[in-house]
């Protein structure tokens, strides 16, 4: 199975902000958790046993 999917837009700035938003939609969840993790914030979601991974 193939897929052409074109995605237009008048700078990169408008193609890279669609692009997040629409990921956001289908995985925001996901999304959050991982923004939490490279801050090193992973304790506040999985409890103090992830203190020393931060």
């Amino acid at each position: 199975m193939e897929y052409h999917t074109y995605i237009y837009a008048d700078s990169n700035y408008a193609l890279f902000f669609g692009q997040g938003y629409v990921e956001a939609e289908d995985h925001l969840e996901q999304m959050l958790i991982n923004y939490k993790m490279v801050e090193g914030r992973s304790a506040e979601i999985y409890g103090r046993e992830y203190l020393e991974s931060d």
